[in-house]
Formats: C-alpha cells, sequence, structure tokens
C-alpha cells in the first residue's frame, strides 16, 4: 500500500491494508480489493508470468 487504506479479500479470507502494509497470495484464488471511506487509495501490484 502506497498510500490510503483498502479491505482485501482472498478466498475466505478478508484483511484491511493500510499505508506500507503488503499481502501475497496466490492468483488462481478469487481475490478483491475495495477502498475503504471517502478516500482514494495507491495500490502498487506486481505480477510474476509464468511462476
Amino acid at each position: 500500500m502506497l498510500s490510503g487504506s483498502v479491505t482485501f479479500w482472498a478466498a475466505d479470507r478478508e484483511k484491511i491494508l493500510n499505508q506500507g502494509d503488503s499481502a501475497h497470495f496466490p492468483a488462481s484464488i478469487p481475490h478483491k480489493i475495495q477502498t475503504r471511506g471517502d478516500q482514494p487509495a495507491s495500490v502498487l501490484l506486481v505480477t510474476l508470468a509464468g511462476v
């Protein structure tokens, strides 16, 4: 998380992420990110192809 706050869901788990936090998960599982509150959030997503 670069700034702001989001709710992150991966499979059946839910976690609140704030500035400085990170999450790691297999891309094959269902996942979703949603901004919390009225303020924008900036998220840096890194993916690896063929891993």
